[in-house]
């Protein structure tokens, strides 16, 4: 075998790897975006129990 081929197979085999590590974030980044639409309030009302009158 030649070593340009060899080569060839090593870098298609990162390029792999590398999109399927892309992926993988890509889900977690979205699962964590809904999560946080689901646990963030709507509001700053419902939040400011540690916000004095003054400061608002």
């Amino acid at each position: 075998m030649e070593m340009s081929a060899i080569l060839s197979c090593n870098i298609l085999i990162i390029i792999q790897k590398r999109y399927r590590l892309f992926h993988i974030e890509g889900v977690i980044t979205i699962f964590v975006g809904f999560q946080a639409m689901w646990l963030l309030p709507d509001y700053v009302s419902s939040t400011s129990r540690w916000i004095s009158m003054s400061v608002e």
